[in-house]
């Protein structure tokens, strides 16, 4: 029968339209996530792989199947030995160990096709997927129209810049997929800054992160923060600089946690840009590298093929475009006539201008050559190239201006109407479902019938490179010469050029040693003099020119294997041959060179070959035999700080030479195991760090949420004193209070009940020295306070309410003079208007039911004087300790904290005026702590205290 009591309706409502938006809300995700995968498959059907090209297979493909394949064997891969000489692996950041998409994608791609070839293909549409889901939420929560979100998801991913860049570099995909929820996040904290939101606001942040590359990290951020500003400030009329600090301030702690939850992969990366000439400035044509275009990309993305690269600019998809420029077109008509429709939705032109700011940057980051002088005169930024990496933040923050601008001429024009709609239900939902297709036709074949490098399928990775001189390299090392990319003929660009073993990702899948791609990252190891490091290009590992002396460099580096490219033969070939070689193989792709003479990657000081079993990742292993001599003993691997030697388990020390190209180790005579392993102690420290922060995070977040449910009415241990009167309770206790409140507080604190009740009354005479008149102590309890307001303020007139007639008589036994104690009914306070200067509360709210505490205080303001105060001590609800003490008190049973942003706005909604808050107790009072206790006086703004106080004024 309740469900016909008309007082149920509006519960009913309300459950009816948050059932009817998460239906609304799952549709929307469910159809954005179906046309994404539309879009995709039709890029895909046109182009196989449309997005293995370049890095993304040359490079990504292979990393990312290494280190799943070294995860599944148990390793962790912080080194990798199979390099030109070693690197450091997890350091570099982009080989997404700690990325859980590439472990999903990788899985996809060896239950369907044997092997990881199709892992950048799964992993774009995963990345795709969660940008899509992401766009949508983050769309839907601004208020934009379905259909509006919908296409605004689809053409968050399907954007020039993002499909021309990620098709080859996944990172850019990958970062498109996690940015919405970055905005997302930080959209539901700073409108509620809860524990669950303050999760949005930091996890997609730290996953950003851990897909391993700072720059994207760092321009998030930045752009996370102004859109996130310029929201709060438009948002909060009358309050804007209060609001805007305000969340600045909440800001720092949520990028603290962020900073300390990525240290561990922050550390190795730091210290590997730091060693890298990355950490210097760029000249400035380089920084502003393809950030000159003109825009090609709003009109027609890859219009002049020539120069396709530089069309990278924020294309999103025509019908999104008409729409933004059909809102701007009408936008000053409704202005000027339409006024009473533009306040109904002053909302969404507030989230629309939100992003404004965030676009201007990032226009002006890319397109102005005086802004990017401006940008590249600051030391840290110009470190994080390149600027048209803005790109994408530019196409994103133009996706949300695009979709609330449509919603904005949607809803002004045909669904505002104020007494008939112009446009009925059906004919909106037909139009809208017309716009959603459009958008997708339109990115389908924008980015299906375009020319596009695609190199189609790749070679079969588990079997390795299919020319048959490979199998002739094995343990030794290879360079390639000649390989100049970008003027290689156009079978080589059709061809995949890892095939011609170009780049050293081929050392993963079955050859051991290659030169390249990276350099070796190490801080020593950019010193080295060898001429090689200054004619090698670009971190490809090939030379393109000779130069006197590279066979003797590359003979010391034990170097066996050369690879010459057939039109550079003229070039290169007679070096080799001068120097002895002999030519092993020649096709069409190559002209292989094998070097006797070149020097074994572990010697003796006699130059024997010492046996190596080269471990894939984290350690050498070597073994002497027993006819070894001892001495020293040379490896051919570049020495790093965070290596380490251990013959027979004992750990010996490393030396590296001159340049730190080699290392050396000494060794006494007979049969030895001997290991190099990579060991990352400020690694494992990191961990522990973050580890310790994330436990003592959930450990709080336990309590806290204990503490909540505690503290809800009719919980707690004492159920059976749940139906009791809050007199009943006080008068079991009369007899015992301070006993018990010392047992509570004691053991943490280290003071008695007396101390805390003398203490209070010390911080006002500190604050507040001057005499009232006449106090009244609200809730007086046992009278212990009116000692010490006696003690300190002699010549003020007491008066002590409490609703605990026992407690009462208590106080009436002290024996005090002058101070007077009342039986108080807990709602009329027994005094004419205007007779009190001070209203003392210590404790007290929490015990007055949150429906009565507006009456209290209403009540109160009734017996203060004019410009009289009320002070109230209460406990921090943020601090898990006091919450904690709090449970454990049998007369806290009936507690609901008062938490303190709502109390202050109570206080000030009942009329009082200088509202200041203070919080107090902040360490322990045993002798250890004793040197701190002067601090406390400093920290009254901090909010971990353990109490707080209000003084207002009437």
């Amino acid at each position: 029968m309740s469900g016909n009591n008309p007082k149920n309706e509006p519960v009913r409502l309300k459950l009816a339209d948050k059932s009817e938006r998460r239906r609304k809300l799952l549709f929307g995700v469910l159809v954005s996530c179906l046309l994404t995968c539309l879009v995709f498959a039709a890029i895909e059907f046109r182009y196989p792989y449309f997005f293995t090209t370049d890095d993304n297979a040359d490079w990504y493909t292979s990393e990312y199947a290494y280190v799943i394949r070294t995860v599944l064997r148990g390793e962790f891969p912080l080194y990798s030995f199979t390099q030109f000489c070693g690197q450091r692996l997890f350091a570099n950041g982009q080989c997404g160990v700690l990325n859980p998409f590439i472990y999903i994608a990788g899985l996809m791609s060896h239950l369907l096709f044997g092997d990881y070839r199709a892992i950048i293909e799964f992993l774009a549409i995963l990345m795709m997927i969660a940008g899509a889901i992401g766009a949508y939420l983050l769309l839907e929560r601004l208020g934009a129209c379905q259909a509006a979100a919908i296409a605004g998801a689809v053409a968050w991913n399907f954007n020039a810049y993002n499909i021309w860049v990620g098709n080859s570099w996944i990172l850019v995909i990958m970062t498109t997929g996690v940015l919405p929820f970055i905005y997302y996040g930080s959209l539901r904290f700073c409108e509620k800054p809860s524990f669950a939101n303050c999760l949005w606001a930091i996890l997609p942040k730290v996953f950003l992160f851990y897909i391993g590359h700072p720059q994207f990290f760092f321009y998030a951020a930045l752009y996370d923060c102004l859109f996130i500003g310029s929201y709060v400030f438009l948002k909060n009329k009358g309050t804007r600089v209060a609001s805007f600090f305000k969340i600045v301030g909440q800001y720092v702690l949520i990028y603290i946690a962020v900073v300390i939850l990525i240290l561990p992969q922050l550390v190795p990366l730091y210290k590997l840009i730091g060693m890298t000439s990355q950490k210097g400035a760029l000249d400035f044509k380089e920084f502003a590298i393809e950030s000159d275009s003109l825009l090609m990309g709003a009109v027609w993305p890859f219009t002049v093929t020539k120069y396709r690269i530089h069309a990278v600019d924020p294309f999103i998809g025509y019908p999104l475009i008409l729409c933004v420029i059909g809102g701007l077109y009408t936008l000053p008509f409704l202005l000027t006539s339409k006024k009473e429709k533009l306040l109904k939705h002053k909302d969404l032109m507030l989230n629309m201008a939100a992003v404004v700011p965030g676009c201007i940057i990032a226009f002006l980051s890319n397109y102005s050559e005086a802004f990017q002088h401006v940008l590249y005169a600051l030391p840290f930024i110009n470190r994080f190239h390149y600027l048209h990496r803005n790109n994408l933040y530019l196409t994103s923050l133009s996706v949300i201006f695009a979709a609330m601008a449509c919603t904005f001429l949607w809803r002004t024009w045909f669904v505002s109407g104020e007494d008939k709609k112009p446009v009925s239900a059906s004919a909106s939902r037909i139009a809208g479902t017309v716009f959603v297709l459009l958008e997708a036709v339109n990115m389908a074949l924008l980015f299906s019938m375009m020319q596009q490098w695609s190199r189609g399928p790749m070679y079969k990775l588990e079997d390795g490179y299919d020319f048959e001189y490979t199998s002739m390299f094995k343990e030794d090392r290879y360079v390639c010469l000649g390989y100049k990319f970008n003027v290689m003929q156009d079978e080589y660009i059709k061809r995949d050029i890892a095939h011609c073993l170009r780049y050293n990702m081929a050392s993963y899948y079955g050859i051991s040693n290659v030169s390249g791609y990276y350099g070796v990252y190490t801080t020593d190891t950019l010193g080295r003099k060898l001429t090689f490091f200054k004619k090698v290009q670009r971190f490809t590992g090939d030379i393109w020119n000779p130069y006197d002396g590279f066979v003797e460099e590359m003979r010391g580096q034990s170097v066996r294997w050369y690879v010459v490219n057939p039109g550079a033969a003229e070039d290169f070939v007679p070096f080799l041959e001068d120097e002895g070689m002999t030519k092993v193989h020649e096709d069409a792709y190559g002209i292989v060179y094998r070097d006797p003479d070149s020097e074994p990657l572990a010697f003796d000081s006699k130059g024997n070959k010492i046996s190596l079993e080269q471990g894939d990742v984290n350690y050498l292993k070597l073994n002497t035999g027993s006819d070894f001599t001892g001495g020293t003993i040379t490896l051919n691997y570049s020495s790093d700080s965070n290596l380490h030697c251990f013959i027979d388990g004992n750990e010996v020390p490393i030396t590296a030479d001159d340049d730190y190209w080699q290392m050396t180790i000494e060794c006494p005579a007979g049969a030895h195991e001997i290991y190099i392993r990579y060991i990352d102690r400020e690694f494992t420290a990191c961990l522990i760090v973050t580890g310790a922060f994330v436990i003592l995070s959930v450990a709080l977040f336990l309590i806290f949420k204990h503490s909540i449910k505690r503290n809800e009415p009719g919980k707690g241990k004492a159920m059976d004193e749940k139906n009791k009167t809050l007199n009943e309770i006080f008068d079991k206790c009369s007899e015992n209070y301070r006993a018990i409140h010392t047992e509570n507080i004691g053991k943490v604190s280290g003071a008695d009940s007396d101390y805390f009740s003398e203490y209070k009354i010390r911080e006002i005479l500190d604050r507040y020295p001057e005499t009232p008149a006449k106090w009244l102590d609200l809730g007086c309890g046992d009278g212990l306070t009116a000692v010490f307001v006696r003690k300190y303020f002699p010549k003020t007139e007491y008066h002590g309410l409490d609703i605990s007639v026992n407690s009462i008589e208590k106080a009436n036994k002290r024996g005090l003079e002058g101070p007077l104690f009342h039986l108080y009914d807990g709602e009329k306070i027994p005094f004419e208007d205007n007779t009190f200067d001070v209203v003392f509360m210590a404790c007290v709210m929490h015990h007055i039911s949150p429906g009565q505490r507006e009456g209290i205080l209403n009540e109160i303001r009734r017996v203060l004087k004019v410009d009289g105060k009320l002070i109230v001590f209460e406990h921090n609800t943020y601090n898990p300790v006091t919450r904690k003490l709090v449970n454990d008190c049998i007369f806290d049973n009936d507690a609901i904290l008062v938490n303190q942003k709502e109390f202050g706005l109570l206080l000030k909604k009942t009329g009082y005026k200088n509202i200041k808050r203070r919080y107090t107790i902040f360490f322990p009072r045993k002798k250890a702590f004793g040197w701190l206790l002067p601090l406390e006086k400093h920290l009254s703004w901090c909010m971990f205290g353990g109490q707080y106080y209000y003084v207002a004024v009437k």
